[in-house]
């Protein structure tokens, strides 16, 4: 994936326009001196909707819905690239409702 930078907080290491070349399955050998690794943490908001429907959860990143997860039915849809940073934290979060309602069950 090729993308233009833009911003300032990598200045000067990146210029606003640089062509930047994303490896998203590099690994820690294939690495070579030279090479960059940035690590992409966005603040996202969570938010939890209670609804005739059943329950839901949106994750907003500037005021933007990025993903919902419908824990009743299973169910997440992701917006590219936030599918990257919140896959494990809505499984974290699956895991939990799910011994939660096995404690309460038994």
């Amino acid at each position: 994936m090729i993308r233009f930078y833009r911003g300032r907080s990598m200045e000067p290491t990146f210029r606003q326009g640089d062509i930047l070349h994303i490896d998203q399955s590099a690994n820690v050998p294939d690495l070579r001196p030279g090479d960059i690794i940035v690590v992409w943490k966005p603040k996202i908001r969570r938010v939890r909707f209670c609804s005739p429907e059943g329950d839901y959860v949106e994750y907003t990143y500037g005021g933007r819905t990025v993903a919902v997860w419908r824990p009743d039915r299973n169910e997440c849809r992701f917006r590219k690239p936030f599918d990257l940073v919140l896959w494990r934290e809505i499984a974290r979060e699956r895991d939990r409702a799910a011994a939660e309602a096995r404690e309460h069950g038994s």
